[in-house]
């Protein structure tokens, strides 16, 4: 590895959170260095995914030596939170997914005026690469893009999300909701708590 790769992340994964202990399988993952004058953390380049985020100016208490408050947080840990982008595809179409491992095709370490591009080549006749930049602050842009070398037409459909698992420690204060919140159709205004989702398990919303 290159010197802007680095083992997985071990840190608190919310701010005032226990260190988390990273699963073996996440450990083992390379990792592409991110550094701004704003934040700092890794890409992990199983699933060419954002999952390693730190605030460079914020720290957890106000000791000065505190850990830097966390943003994002890889699986494995206590409360993984991270950042996406994939594929749809039709039956028989090549394509990457959350195992597959990406190779850092050019650049080091993301940076301000440093991209990086990630490929990953299906042996198969299509290549897929993304080619990340930052500004400097907190400013992420990816570009994905697709070489077909088959003779056949292909037809994909490109998704980002977000994803947070768990719902570390509620605040359990009167004036502050703790759920997801929208807005839906003739129903307006929907606020559901954490307690409720766990038990009922799904939540149908109103129709539009």
């Amino acid at each position: 590895p290159s010197s802007g790769t680095a083992a997985a992340p071990d840190a608190p994964a919310v701010p005032g959170g226990a260190a988390p202990t990273t699963a073996a399988t996440d450990a083992a993952s390379e990792r592409v260095l991110i550094d701004t004058p704003s934040v700092d953390g890794s890409i992990r380049l199983v699933g060419a995914r954002l999952d390693d985020l730190k605030l460079k100016d914020y720290r957890v208490t106000v000791d000065p030596e505190s850990p830097e408050v966390r943003l994002l947080s890889p699986t494995g840990t206590e409360l993984p939170y991270f950042v996406e982008s994939g594929w749809i595809a039709g039956a028989g179409i090549p394509k990457p997914d959350t195992n597959t491992l990406w190779t850092l095709e050019s650049g080091e370490m993301l940076a301000p005026g440093s991209p990086i591009t990630l490929a990953y080549d299906t042996g198969e006749g299509v290549v897929y690469r993304r080619t990340i930049e930052v500004d400097d602050h907190y400013l992420f842009t990816v570009k994905q893009t697709v070489e077909n070398n088959t003779d056949a037409a292909i037809t994909l459909y490109p998704y980002s999300r977000v994803q947070r698992r768990g719902t570390g420690d509620l605040a359990g204060f009167f004036i502050l909701h703790e759920g997801y919140i929208g807005v839906f159709g003739d129903e307006g205004l929907v606020q559901t708590g954490y307690h409720k989702l766990e038990d009922d398990r799904v939540q149908e919303m109103p129709a539009a």
